[in-house]
């Protein structure tokens, strides 16, 4: 009884170890302002002469860069370094990358890129290790890498001083070997490779107002060139996850949706577009509306589109420029319903509020603070940073967090990054994740005592039915038997007594007299008892 009372106790200790563990999941979230969620600091970091270049797939990572500046020159600066930063804890490591390639360094797709002679550098952050790969590099004025999402094919662009392509060529890195170059062409524009490698994409300026899109495979070398009824390829961006390309101009009257095999799908004709930028579950995009068949620049609308180009979510008029103050957004929530925003304002000096001259205009200072917004009705929730001028914005995490980078309001060369717990409501489902992914060695620890609980028990509950099944299985066998071999002694024992007595009561009682038998006289013939003839030869008997 007290062993039972003992480990039931150690199993609802753990339980509610769990429990307690997991109790910040339920826990509602922080009081809201105005209806929407309140950003709360959970961790800065201060670094001087650094600038943040972008973060990591996964978003535990951000790849930062360290500056000098120049002696003679306030503005001048030049990149001395590049370090990866874990966002978690603030600690930095490194990156060992030669001094003559640090202006050829790109990041991307979780991996820092740079040229360093004949070959092409990749440093891989999740495995912080520098892998090489040998290439024939071209000696133009610029080179610019293109890396695959999986990181396993690169394209290399090579343009003139005055940025026009040249040549692209593309390797496979797990081979070394160039599998595809293409010389280009004077019209060619933009370049991109699809998130596999397999295709790469150029847009070039056609005539009579229209621009072509070609579409070369990377394996076999075919190509694929279509017409597109719009001038100039300004926007081209892929979609994450996805072989999905999106192509338009600076402002066009289409969009173009081209899929992994070429396909195009031409989206909301009819409507011109400013900008497209595609999130996991939407499209963000800026619409112009028409004044005179022009473009009518003070009717801007955002929009969240589907793959269709469909309109599907709202964007608040609220978020409207005016002649003093821009809005720029910088990050969506999963579903587009909340929004970071950057408001950039101009404020007025001194010398400015008592002259209107444009060269004092020139001079005034632009503030820039940061919101936590909702998309549909542009309420917003100011960000506690401790200046106004965010360089960086954007949602962590899942949504679960916010990272804003941004300078000291008194010394400029100072990079604040601060990591906000966003309060946004999110499912149960989310809300585990979320814990799991934050508080890795209490789950697995919670983990490991719950698989060792459960599996205690359930070997102590297997031995018990064992041993019950055991015992009573052993009662049931012998119990037979014992019985059965007492039987067999009773009835051995019984039978020499029912012997002994039927020769004790022959003495004991008197039988019936037996009578000697009768023959006939005449013939002989035995004869039945009480037989009054004899049944051969029929005389009476005597």
């Amino acid at each position: 009884m007290f062993k039972s009372i003992q480990k039931g106790g150690r199993i609802a200790a753990v339980a509610i170890g769990i429990v307690a563990a997991l109790t910040p999941l339920a826990a509602p979230p922080a009081a809201l302002a105005d209806g929407l969620p309140t950003p709360e600091l959970e961790k800065s970091y201060t670094f001087k002469n650094t600038t943040i270049k972008g973060l990591t797939d996964d978003e535990d990572y951000a790849i930062i860069s360290t500056y000098q500046r120049a002696d003679d020159e306030d503005d001048g600066y030049s990149t001395v370094g590049y370090s990866v930063l874990d966002l978690s804890n603030g600690s930095t490591k490194d990156i060992k990358i030669p001094k003559a390639s640090l202006e050829s360094v790109h990041t991307q797709a979780g991996c820092v890129t740079w040229l360093d002679g004949n070959n092409l550098a990749i440093y891989s952050v999740d495995d912080q290790k520098t892998s090489t790969h040998p290439i024939e590099r071209k000696k133009y004025a610029e080179t610019n890498v293109d890396l695959s999402t999986n990181g396993k094919v690169a394209a290399i662009a090579y343009e003139n001083k005055d940025s026009d392509l040249k040549r692209i060529d593309v390797y496979d890195l797990e081979t070394n070997k160039m599998i595809e170059s293409y010389k280009c062409d004077k019209n060619d524009e933009r370049y991109l490779l699809s998130n596999d490698g397999k295709r790469l994409y150029v847009t070039s300026l056609g005539d009579n107002g229209s621009s072509k899109l070609m579409t070369i495979d990377t394996s076999s070398g075919s190509r694929k060139t279509q017409t597109i009824p719009f001038t100039g390829g300004k926007i081209m961006v892929r979609k994450a996850g996805a072989d999905t390309v999106y192509v338009g101009g600076s402002f066009c009257d289409t969009l173009a949706k081209f899929d992994y095999d070429g396909n195009v799908e031409f989206l909301a004709d009819g409507q011109l577009f400013n900008f497209v930028i595609p999130y996991d579950n939407f499209l963000f995009a800026a619409k112009i509306s028409r004044k005179n068949n022009e473009a009518d620049w003070d009717s801007i609308q955002y929009a969240m589109l589907n793959d269709r180009g469909e309109e599907i979510g709202t964007v608040s008029p609220a978020f409207k420029d005016t002649d003093d103050s821009h809005y720029g957004f910088r990050d969506f929530s999963e579903h587009g319903d909340m929004t970071l925003v950057s408001l950039e304002k101009r404020v007025a000096t001194n010398s400015e509020s008592n002259s209107d001259s444009e060269a004092d205009a020139e001079d005034s200072k632009t503030s820039i603070s940061a919101y936590l917004a909702e998309t549909s009705t542009g309420q917003k929730t100011k960000l506690p940073i401790k200046t106004e001028n965010v360089s960086e914005l954007q949602f962590i995490d899942g949504d679960q967090k916010i990272l804003a980078a941004y300078e000291d309001k008194n010394d400029s060369d100072k990079l604040h990054i601060d990591i906000y717990k966003s309060n946004i409501p999110h499912s149960v489902i989310d809300d585990v994740l979320f814990f799991a992914k934050n508080n890795l060695p209490v789950v697995i620890g919670g983990g490991i005592v719950l698989v060792l609980v459960v599996g205690g028990t359930l070997i102590v509950c297997a031995r018990r039915r064992k041993k019950r099944s055991g015992v009573k299985g052993d009662a049931s066998d012998k119990a037979p038997k014992a019985k059965k071999q007492k039987h067999g002694l009773r009835k051995k024992k019984a039978q020499p007594e029912i012997v002994s007595t039927a020769s004790a009561g022959s003495t004991l009682q008197p039988q019936a007299p037996v009578s000697a038998p009768k023959f006939c006289r005449h013939c002989g013939t035995p004869l039945v008892p009480e037989a009054k003839f004899c049944a051969k030869c029929g005389h009476p008997v005597e």
